[in-house]
């Protein structure tokens, strides 16, 4: 008699695989254990929800693995922050009173060179500000 049992079994952890069957596991179990919802009456939010945690277990996993990998071999991080995230250039901008842009020029020995303001910046309402018209009311 032949055996038609093949010869290694490969199971995926259900938390961290990624084959299309594993995920569909995973998420039926994020649905029912985490959410405490089936399918017949799951709404769309938690089904949401139940992808949200089946990709947040996989974001985990891959996360630590880099990191026990970096502490191991004594990696280095090199990051670099834009200039545009910085605030020094915005804080003379919108002084809050007319003469407020000369008192702080004055503050850093007069020079002022940290604080003038950009060749054709305008007074307008700045990012997170209400401005009519726009859209939601806010700048993007």
């Amino acid at each position: 008699m032949v055996s038609t049992v093949p010869d290694i079994i490969q199971i995926e952890d259900d938390r961290t695989g990624t084959s299309v069957e594993t995920l569909k596991r995973a998420f039926l179990d994020n649905l029912f254990y985490i959410q405490g919802k089936f399918p017949k009456i799951a709404t769309r939010h938690d089904y949401y929800l139940a992808l949200a945690y089946t990709v947040r277990d996989r974001l985990i996993n891959r996360w630590l693995n880099t990191s026990q990998t970096y502490l191991e071999r004594a990696s280095r991080t090199v990051a670099y922050l834009s200039a545009d995230f910085l605030l020094g250039p915005h804080l003379g901008q919108q002084p809050d009173q007319p003469g407020d842009l000369r008192q702080r020029q004055a503050g850093h020995g007069g020079s002022g060179a940290a604080l003038r303001r950009p060749a054709g910046a305008g007074g307008g309402a700045g990012v997170g500000q209400r401005r009519p018209g726009s859209a939601g009311g806010l700048l993007h």
